[in-house]
């Protein structure tokens, strides 16, 4: 059996699905809670957790093992929660705050008009 990282990136890259999946249960627990502490929400380091092990595996052949496995997968679960920082937290008021806000807003600029002809 695989005992270490590079012997299962190794058998990744030749194919062997099977030493993917071992990768996958040794490093998701940690990535989850990695993502978790990030993002403070557990759906979204779920999908963090996904995101970052599909970028994993589809570039298996970068990994230089000039850093640990798990390092690299950091690496990796960091910037797929920046990248998704944008999408998923670009607004943080529902749309019946922004409705609310944006009436209010129209509201007081046609009192300040009216209010600015009056005198």
């Amino acid at each position: 059996m695989f005992s270490n990282d590079p012997q299962l990136v190794r058998h990744c890259l030749q194919g062997e699905a099977h030493a993917f999946d071992l990768l996958y249960e040794r490093h998701a627990p940690v990535v989850y809670r990695l993502l978790y502490r990030l993002a403070g929400e557990a759906t979204c380091a779920e999908d963090l957790t996904q995101e970052t092990l599909i970028a994993a595996f589809r570039s298996l052949g970068s990994w230089q093992q000039r850093s640990t496995f798990r390092a690299w997968l950091y690496g990796i679960a960091v910037r797929q929660f920046r990248h998704s920082q944008p999408a998923r937290y670009a607004s943080s008021t529902s749309p019946l705050e922004e409705t609310v806000i944006a009436s209010t807003l129209q509201f007081s600029i046609i009192r300040w008009r009216n209010t600015a002809q009056s005198t």
